[in-house]
């Protein structure tokens, strides 16, 4: 599976990511990281100012992350924020309700944090040090059993982790992770992660080496649609679960830039990233339009209110309506300060927004005035 990109895990191994572009205070000091997973977050006064790496709501429940393992959550819409008591103090990257109920919290270190209480508390699921353990038992078995790609996967593995001043700890990041009503379900990250689970996340297996991703490129995202699992990541990389095969194959799009998002439903798939692209598909990945938003700024987040419009969000803090009935844009809006880093929707007119400069909640109405 890896044996071209022994290079590219062991020269960026030691920063643990080239992560997200537009996020370059992810890099994480690779140096502490076993310490970060048994310090406890520190508590801040200002947790509502300080900076936000993603954002995720739920009726009028809004939680965000950024760094240090700090975890700030709303139970009023976003009107206000308390912080989570959280037993690590990793960088975190992304935060999802799943469709089965729960909420999650990614991050570095390869760290899965689980909460059933809406955020008021958290179960470390996976860590760097369990995660190395699983990966490393999993991949000598199948190279013990004469499986070349285990082979691979398990040197490139070991030679990350060796290289780095804290015993068999992962240092890459989790960025993504989708479950479906059925408890089945990916979870994925740099240099190719990508962890499946049967059971709603209680129990994971190494699936790296299905990913049809012979340079582990990062994969930033997971999207599932009914049987459909679909992976968008670096240069162009979009992959469709067979689940015949038991394998992701490749779906051709015309970006080669990075996609650091998507979304599909019955109808679409969308994948959108670098330089303001965004792609949609009608028939499965066969052809694809671009959905020309004239921006050059990294779309950051993708919303669907009710009226059936999709909401682009860049990095930039552009806010871009495009009517998929009227197949362009309709409304669009410069009036976000600062940078953005993620977006969600509270309710149908209200929007979050994860900044450098900490969380606000903005009504859409009063955007497009």
């Amino acid at each position: 599976m890896y044996k071209n990109n022994a290079n590219k895990f062991f020269l960026c191994a030691i920063v643990s990511s080239c992560l997200m572009l537009f996020s370059p205070l992810l890099i994480a000091d690779t140096g502490m990281q076993s310490d970060r997973l048994d310090i406890p977050a520190a508590q801040s006064s200002q947790v509502a100012h300080t900076l936000k790496l993603s954002v995720a709501s739920h009726k009028d429940t809004v939680v965000a992350v950024g760094l240090r393992g700090e975890v700030s959550v709303s139970f009023n819409a976003g009107e206000s924020f308390s912080q989570s008591q959280v037993m690590l103090s990793s960088d975190l990257t992304t935060t999802r309700f799943t469709q089965d109920g729960s909420l999650w919290v990614l991050g570095h270190d390869a760290v899965l944090l689980r909460s059933n209480d809406l955020g008021l508390s958290w179960q470390r699921v996976l860590d760097g040090r369990s995660t190395f353990s699983m990966l490393n038992d999993y991949y000598q078995q199948g190279s013990n059993n004469g499986d070349e790609e285990a082979a691979y996967t398990l040197r490139d593995i070991k030679r990350t982790v060796d290289s780095l001043p804290t015993a068999d700890t992962l240092p890459y990041p989790f960025f993504d992770i989708s479950i479906n009503q059925y408890g089945q379900g990916f979870a994925v990250g740099a240099f190719g992660l990508l962890l499946k689970t049967k059971d709603g996340g209680l129990s994971w297996q190494p699936w790296m080496e299905k990913a049809n991703n012979a340079w582990a490129y990062h994969i930033y995202a997971v999207q599932q649609q009914g049987d459909d699992v679909y992976l968008a990541g670096e240069r162009g990389f979009l992959r469709r679960l067979n689940e015949e095969k038991d394998t992701f194959e490749r779906i051709e799009t015309p970006f080669d830039g990075t996609y650091f998002g998507l979304f599909v439903n019955e109808e679409v798939i969308q994948v959108y990233g670098l330089r303001g692209k965004v792609f949609s598909s009608k028939d499965g990945g066969e052809n694809w339009q671009e959905i020309k938003l004239d921006t050059d700024s990294t779309v950051v987040s993708m919303l669907t209110p009710e009226s059936g419009d999709y909401i682009y969000v860049t990095q930039k803090g552009e806010l871009i309506v495009y009517s998929e009935k009227e197949q362009n844009i309709i409304h669009a809006t410069t009036k976000i300060t600062g940078e953005v880093t993620s977006a969600a929707l509270v309710g149908n007119n209200k929007i979050a927004l994860a900044q450098y400069n900490g969380i606000q909640t903005v009504l859409l109405s009063s955007l497009f005035k």
